[in-house]
């Protein structure tokens, strides 16, 4: 078995072990997936040389929400274009002039202009016709083949990270974070996967036959989602489980309001709840991996501010 194929099945038996967790809901893991994918957008912005600039930040975040709204499973030029002109209005179209990539050995010629549509419309076939890969391999080459074309005037390396952290989103699995301090590391992972593929340039299937420094950017890149993986398994394994029963005045749907309190604070502090509600009973069901003394205490700030919560009872359910 090969690094990389051990990779990925390490990646499966992580993934697999989270979902049999006693408290493990898609929903809940999809919350914690999200938060996620919101550090990996932070960190993207930071691996670029104007990331200093809240701006680009922010066009970053609204190409994510654009791109988890409109993306329905298959990847096509258009909703690159968008995602592309949201992240930088002035250069994300397809480039028409010839690009120069400044590397650590040497000056790199980007594909040809007149080749850019046609070598994006390859990789998008090949990607959207891989349902027998893993999905993180697949992933990996979105990223690094989009980084290749570099078919953008500008935003290609943010752009590229977007589109395979959606990828694996869509697939539930958890985004690909790299850390800037590691910019270095990562251009160079690219530069040699580079200069591999073009050293075996020309072959009528761009797709095989794959280069060391391919196969060794694949594996940085399962090993980055390997570490965002364990994240969100610190996260289930922390789940308890608990019952909120209150005492309300007035209107039983008051009971949402104790529900919104719980989740906007919890949300705000990374742990991101799951909430039922059985507003009949007055009571909640809190999922969460915060601790006891957070709950009580968000509940009894509430209660502080709102004179029709007049008493409530916490119970944990579940103690792991």
């Amino acid at each position: 078995m090969s690094k990389l194929d051990q990779s990925l099945s390490e990646l499966d038996q992580s993934l697999r072990r989270i979902r049999e967790h006693f408290l493990f809901s898609d929903e809940l893991a999809d919350r914690v997936i999200l938060a996620l994918n919101n550090d990996a957008t932070v960190h993207s912005d930071r691996l670029e040389p104007d990331s200093s600039s809240a701006a680009a930040l922010a066009k970053l975040e609204r190409a994510w929400n654009y791109a988890t709204e409109h993306f329905e499973g298959q990847l096509t030029p258009g909703l690159i274009a968008e995602i592309a002109r949201i992240i930088h209005p002035d250069k994300g179209v397809y480039r028409t002039n010839m690009a120069m990539v400044e590397g650590r050995l040497k000056q790199y010629v980007m594909t040809n202009p007149a080749k850019v549509a046609r070598e994006v419309d390859r990789l998008l076939v090949h990607i959207n016709q891989a349902e027998s890969q893993h999905p993180a391999f697949t992933a990996a080459e979105l990223h690094l083949y989009f980084a290749i074309i570099h078919p953008l005037g500008d935003g290609n390396g943010r752009t590229a990270r977007l589109l395979q952290n959606l990828y694996l989103y869509e697939h539930s699995v958890p985004p690909v974070i790299i850390k800037h301090t590691e910019r270095l590391t990562y251009l160079n992972h690219i530069e040699d996967a580079l200069i591999g593929f073009r050293e075996r340039s020309g072959q009528e299937n761009m797709f095989e036959h794959r280069s060391h420094g391919e196969y060794r950017f694949f594996e940085y890149i399962v090993d980055k989602i390997k570490g965002s993986t364990e994240r969100l398994a610190t996260k289930v394994g922390s789940l308890k489980k608990y019952e909120i029963t209150a005492d309300i005045k007035g209107p039983a749907r008051r009971i949402y309001g104790l529900r919104n309190a719980l989740r906007t604070t919890l949300s705000s502090m990374g742990i991101p709840p799951q909430i039922d509600v059985d507003m009949e009973n007055s009571k909640l069901t809190v999922i969460s991996s915060a601790p006891e003394v957070s709950i009580v205490g968000i509940t009894e700030r509430y209660k502080a501010k709102v004179p029709f919560l007049r008493r409530y009872e916490i119970k944990v359910l579940t103690k792991n």
